[in-house]
């Protein structure tokens, strides 16, 4: 999790404030991914996330009822995908990006064009956090970032097939709530984007075509000016 120590930097106020971006980051991780503890190897699917106020370091997690997992920890891999929040855009929210480390910026997952939910592949791209990448999510400024992981299936299949298929209908289930619920914001977000875009081509198009008629003005007085005779005279 990348962020800040609100208590390092008391000067520097976030947009929104920490409990909103808390809550904001909770929220799509409860209806969206599973939370892998560590070292106890248990893969929660249903689960709580609250705020553990004094000395925070990591927020509370609290299964629910429901199905988990004993899966190893050396099943996760470090996966592409981020979960990423801006929040100085007022109105947004978490959602799925790839990292590009050339330009530093994140583009935004294609959940319509990606195979994101296709259960039947052979190592589906299912995403899954770890808890000790939880750590600051209550210290989050500007634009944050988790890096999420994803599950070995291939290996997981050799090992036990019937567990694998289970799991990943699980996630893909899940997956599909998360996307539910985010792909309005994320269609409102790049419609913003194109239209700011495409007016910033029309505002260019009309200064060029300003200038050139401007300059074709100045060369037609220019050659008025001149007082040639045409190319046709009469005696």
């Amino acid at each position: 999790m990348w962020g800040y120590d609100r208590g390092e930097h008391p000067d520097i106020v976030p947009h929104k404030t920490q409990e909103e971006q808390f809550r904001l980051f909770c929220m799509v991780l409860e209806r969206g991914f599973a939370i892998h503890t560590g070292s106890s190897d248990r893969l929660l699917v249903e689960f709580r996330l609250a705020d553990t106020h004094h000395e925070r370091c990591l927020p509370r997690v609290t299964a629910k009822r429901g199905v988990s997992f004993r899966i190893p920890e050396q099943l996760l891999q470090t996966g592409d995908l981020y979960l990423y929040f801006d929040p100085a855009r007022e109105g947004d929210m978490p959602e799925l990006a790839h990292f590009n480390a050339d330009t530093g910026t994140f583009t935004p997952f294609d959940y319509r064009n990606e195979p994101l939910l296709d259960c039947h592949a052979a190592n589906p791209l299912l995403p899954v956090v770890k808890l000790a990448t939880l750590k600051g999510l209550h210290y989050t400024k500007d634009i944050a970032c988790l890096q999420l992981y994803q599950l070995d299936f291939q290996r997981l299949l050799q090992l036990d097939p019937a567990l694998a298929q289970q799991l990943r209908e699980t996630l893909v289930r899940k997956m599909a709530r998360f996307i539910e619920f985010a792909d309005p914001w994320l269609q409102a977000t790049l419609a913003e984007q194109a239209a700011r875009e495409y007016l910033e081509y029309k505002a260019q198009r009309l200064a060029a075509a300003v200038e050139a008629a401007s300059a074709s003005r100045a060369r037609l007085g220019l050659v008025e000016g001149k007082g040639e005779p045409g190319f046709l005279t009469w005696e």
